[in-house]
């Protein structure tokens, strides 16, 4: 018995986060934005944190407005 609770509770702290959007949006986001060369001096963590904050408004809270795109680039890329 303790040894299927072991079992059980090793795979939910072994599971890796699942996000609301598609790998590939993610992907293509975080390639688009480099492209940009306004950004090109941008580290990819930034560019990552925003593509992650900007791709979940989108699939999460339907949020396709200027208002939170901005929130994400003052976060993200431009703290």
């Amino acid at each position: 018995m303790r040894q299927i609770l072991a079992f059980l509770l090793a795979i939910f702290l072994v599971v890796a986060p699942v996000n609301s959007y598609p790998q590939t949006e993610f992907d293509d986001c975080v390639i688009s934005t480099k492209d940009n060369p306004e950004m090109a001096d941008l580290e990819e963590e930034s560019i990552e944190g925003f593509c992650d904050c900007a791709l979940t408004n989108i699939f999460d809270e339907n949020k396709v407005d200027n208002l939170w795109m901005n929130v994400c680039i003052n976060t993200n890329l431009y703290p």
